[in-house]
């Protein structure tokens, strides 16, 4: 599983079940209980035996935090058991490989067997599936499905906004714009009249969603624990391509102002 080992040493043979019972802790049981950091040899108890006795072992190790649950945001205290000590009824057998699970799965099976013919293998499944059906994967992909969702609403409801509002503020000009048409203004100086303003409007518009969403990466990673977060690359992102968007609805009411006939424009009430 690649937990690294802090302090002291993991399990070994050695530790059966005629050895004194011994532990290994997570670093976060270590900074709670033990604020020194001192646990080796110290010992814990972890229930009672058949006559309602507590029943301690020995830590020998420290590893690292494992997160339970996927999502969380805190690490949790863990003792692990030695499993020589303390047989459980079932258990899972974590294998890392590169080949896929469906090809490696009758190996595991036969392996298995060779060992107890008689002990069932319920279910062969990688650590995607795990954490997608066990560990809160739906839910996740369910959130983040429905983020682009809305993404993808707000982009659309920021540029059919902005090509209304810059739609009205040039047939509000329609008169001015014919003047300045009649007056010997290129098509080009009027294409960049509404352009600026345009420009200016989503600019403005930029710069507050810039504050309103500054703390955002903060709040996001503190709901989701080991996202990772860069805000840089994100609003770089995300103000290239609201800026583009705007443009591109800027442009067509400007393309459309810039080619008024002065006539009509002047007559425009």
């Amino acid at each position: 599983m690649e937990i690294p080992l802090l302090q002291g040493r993991t399990f070994s043979p050695s530790d059966n079940a005629v050895a004194p019972a011994v532990a290994v802790v997570n670093r976060e049981f270590v900074r709670r209980y033990f604020p020194s950091g001192k646990a080796l040899g110290q010992h814990v108890s972890v229930g009672t035996d058949s006559g309602d006795r507590p029943v301690w072992r020995e830590i020998v190790g420290v590893v690292g935090n494992v997160d339970e649950w996927v999502g969380d945001s805190a690490s949790h205290p863990q003792i692990y058991d030695c499993y020589l000590q303390f047989p459980a009824r079932s258990m899972a057998l974590a294998i890392r490989s590169s080949t896929q699970a469906s090809a490696l799965a009758p190996a595991l099976r036969q392996a298995v067997w060779d060992t107890d013919k008689d002990q069932p293998v319920s279910e062969i499944i990688t650590m995607e599936q795990v954490m997608y059906s066990h560990g809160g994967g739906a839910g996740s992909q369910l959130i983040g499905e429905l983020l682009a969702i809305f993404a993808g609403l707000a982009l659309m409801l920021a540029t059919v906004g902005i090509y209304g509002v810059i739609s009205y503020a040039a047939a509000q000009r329609t008169h001015e714009i014919g003047i300045r048409v009649a007056l010997g203004a290129a098509k080009r100086d009027i294409l960049g009249l509404v352009l600026t303003e345009g420009a200016r409007l989503a600019g403005l518009g930029l710069g507050l969603g810039l504050l309103g969403a500054a703390a955002l990466p903060r709040v996001l990673a503190s709901a989701f624990q080991g996202l990772i977060v860069a805000p840089v690359a994100v609003v770089a992102i995300a103000l290239i391509l609201i800026a583009g968007v705007a443009l591109g609805a800027c442009y067509i009411p400007a393309h459309r102002a810039a080619r008024v006939d002065p006539m009509v424009a002047l007559r425009y009430e």
